[in-house]
């Protein structure tokens, strides 16, 4: 059972202004942990995507800067840090959008913040011959790698919509591209995609970095049926295990022996948190009778996540878990662990509008 924490009001509310407040899944936190970024979408879950700033909140004070505003009709959110230095990746839709290239899948790319100073992180042709390093569609949910100079995303194709969903990277080295497509763009990093959808599977997203030179991933069937797959940066796929995903939409977290923490079902239908280790063998590491509800994060022994609107803490060593918070209302999409392991932020509606929480371990 889920032991509550015995200590009570130990949360904290960090932001309370009149607007909503969206943590992305993992690299939340600035590298040293004195900041938390987020973007302010307006509906609770994040869905709709509205928000026009990509703002910090410093964690001892309360206090807010805005780092970036978008213009010309365009919006931006889904922001994470890197975790060595002060950068930070985000999304950004079409600036000047019209009927035929509206915000969607294959019409967004990556951005990156640098000390105030933004950039394209990837290219965009969409005339052939296609530049190299280039894309020719959308990029989605970036995350540096632990070393922080490559970027992983998910990617949807604007010429190939019938790729469905696929991974890639981008790593350093600058991509020029001729403006005879209006939304033609250079970029700062190369793109290249690690996944293709086919026979195996029908989409590939939801990754997480394992190591510089590899990720996990969500592999989606066509009957529905989420599996969990790895690729190496030279695109070597492989099936990791055939027990099932469950649960909410997550991503993979490994730790630094190549271990990887997902959402699996126990024989009652239960979703817990489970282990596979590099050979592919499964572990339930949690046994509980309410279940996850969340995404996760894993630093050090203990991986985040939220039950029946608690924020909990499972431990590796033992599977066992401990509520963080006495009260509910934790919004399931993101339970992110500073890099110390110390704190735990989330989200919770306060007035009708999502403000960010932190909570110590």
């Amino acid at each position: 059972m889920v032991q509550t924490a015995t200590l009570r009001n130990m949360e904290r509310q960090l932001t309370h202004a009149a607007h909503g407040h969206i943590l992305t899944n993992i690299g939340v936190w600035s590298h040293q942990g004195r900041w938390i970024v987020y973007d302010i979408r307006s509906d609770p879950a994040g869905s709709v995507f509205d928000g026009t700033r990509i703002e910090r909140v410093e964690v001892a004070t309360g206090r807010v800067e805005v780092l970036y505003e978008s213009r010309h009709g365009a919006c931006c959110g889904v922001v994470t840090a890197s975790p060595v230095d002060d950068r930070l990746v985000f999304l950004l839709g079409p600036e000047h959008p019209t009927p035929d290239w509206s915000y969607g899948p294959a019409h967004r790319q990556g951005m990156i913040w640098d000390e105030g100073r933004v950039y394209n992180l990837e290219a965009r042709d969409l005339v052939p011959p296609f530049t190299p390093g280039s894309l020719q569609g959308g990029t989605h949910l970036h995350t540096f790698s632990p070393s922080g100079r490559l970027v992983a995303f998910t990617y949807d194709d604007h010429l190939h919509p019938e790729w469905n969903r696929n991974v890639g990277i981008c790593e350093p080295g600058v991509v020029d591209v001729s403006p005879k497509h209006p939304r033609n763009h250079c970029g700062t990093h190369a793109a290249r995609l690690l996944t293709r959808t086919g026979i195996d599977y029908v989409r590939a997203s939801e990754e997480g970095w394992i190591d510089d030179s590899s990720l996990a991933f969500t592999a989606t069937r066509a009957d529905g049926q989420r599996q969990l797959w790895t690729v190496t940066l030279d695109g070597q796929q492989r099936q990791l295990c055939t027990r099932p995903l469950a649960g909410p939409r997550h991503w993979p977290r490994a730790n630094h022996e190549g271990v990887i923490a997902v959402l699996m079902a126990d024989d009652a239908g239960i979703v817990q948190i489970a282990l596979v280790d590099p050979e592919g063998a499964v572990r339930l590491l949690t046994q509980e009778p309410t279940p996850v509800a969340s995404a996760i994060s894993w630093v050090g022994d203990q991986i985040a996540h939220v039950r029946a609107g608690q924020v909990c803490l499972a431990d590796v060593r033992t599977g066992r878990v401990r509520a963080l918070t006495t009260t509910g209302g934790a919004r399931p999409e993101a339970c992110v662990l500073s890099p110390d392991g110390t704190q735990v932020a989330f989200v919770r509606p306060v007035q009708g509008f999502n403000q960010v929480f932190v909570v110590p371990v």
